[in-house]
């Protein structure tokens, strides 16, 4: 039989194991994202950049914060090329 103390170690390193799993599972891990939310995304994103103006004055270039939404979406649409079934590909096949 255990005694006291060693119930109580027993205890308190499976607590800590526990709460080792969990501030890893809260703070480390990082899940994909699935295919919907990817999508979600990209839309805002689309929708964001066409609301902004392409010039930041007669003559200019696009504004920063615009192509950085299209740079995010072109990103988002590749995660979503990795992520999504072979029919479901965004990229056409390479022309023959």
């Amino acid at each position: 039989m255990m005694s006291d103390w060693s119930k109580r170690f027993v205890g308190y390193g499976l607590s800590a194991a526990v709460g080792g799993l969990l501030v890893y599972g809260g703070f480390f891990y990082r899940a994909a994202p699935d295919l919907m939310t990817m999508l979600g995304s990209v839309e805002v994103q689309l929708t964001q950049a066409t609301m902004m103006s392409a010039d930041d004055e007669p003559g200019g270039d696009v504004p920063s914060s615009r192509a950085r939404l299209l740079s995010d979406v072109s990103a988002w649409l590749d995660q979503v090329d990795e992520a999504s079934p072979s029919h479901l590909s965004l990229r056409r096949p390479p022309a023959s």
